[in-house]
């Protein structure tokens, strides 16, 4: 009771600002968001691509996944559709020091991971390592918060510091589908194969754009011994 008065007290003083909007968050609403730029969230629900994860119109595989290769890790799932919404989160986590926001990611990954069965054959978690430079830079993992998180969340094995980033690459973002894949290319190597030898892993990132970035961690993965690999993912773009 002590408790809730005092937080009651703080949010009228020190009121919550909603990172989408910049207005305030309603005191009573446990969200990041206010309620209007929570309602336009894209949660992926119903009909989703069973490789990509992308949200469809309707059946189980997008065009896109129709026309090329399958991808090295079996599926990928998402919470999130990109949009102007999850994105003020995620940049307000990643660039702007707003730390705490892991737990909220987590959460939202552990809602929707009940309701994908597919994952429940699944017995360890891990995460995209970044390279030391931008590690330094931005003085965290963000996935790896997130992963770790929801380890504790599911109850499935944490796989810690089993990987590294060797290859300072360019921001994808600037680069076109192929270049996407050279630029990443040799970048990941496992250091504790062990750890990872006959476990079906699932891979905590972020945003998925064209998968690349997944695609090539989850073949290193596979290479080193890792039965199974699928991926989960905040956001899809």
């Amino acid at each position: 009771m002590y408790f809730k008065i005092l937080d009651n007290l703080i949010n009228f003083f020190f009121p919550r600002v909603c990172f989408s909007c910049g207005n305030d968050v309603e005191f009573d609403f446990i969200n990041p968001l206010c309620r209007d730029c929570y309602k336009k969230l894209d949660f992926i629900e119903n009909f989703y691509c069973r490789i990509c994860g992308r949200k469809i119109d309707n059946g189980n595989i997008c065009f896109l996944c129709l026309r090329e290769k399958r991808p090295n890790f079996s599926f990928l799932r998402s919470v999130f559709m990109y949009n102007d919404q999850i994105a003020s989160l995620i940049i307000a986590y990643k660039y702007h020091n707003h730390k705490y926001l892991y737990k909220w990611f987590s959460k939202k990954l552990y809602e929707r991971f009940l309701n994908y069965p597919e994952f429940r054959e699944y017995d360890s978690i891990t995460y995209i390592p970044l390279s030391k430079r931008k590690l330094k830079k931005r003085g965290f993992n963000q996935t790896q918060l997130i992963a770790k998180d929801f380890s504790n969340k599911t109850g499935l094995f944490f796989l810690e510091n089993i990987s590294q980033k060797i290859k300072e690459t360019r921001n994808q973002v600037e680069l076109s589908k192929e270049e996407r894949k050279e630029n990443l290319k040799d970048a990941f190597i496992i250091v504790d194969e062990k750890k990872i030898y006959g476990r079906k892993i699932i891979v905590i990132d972020d945003v998925s754009t064209t998968m690349s970035t997944l695609n090539e961690f989850s073949k290193v993965l596979i290479e080193k011994g890792a039965k199974k690999v699928s991926c989960f993912t905040i956001a899809r773009e």
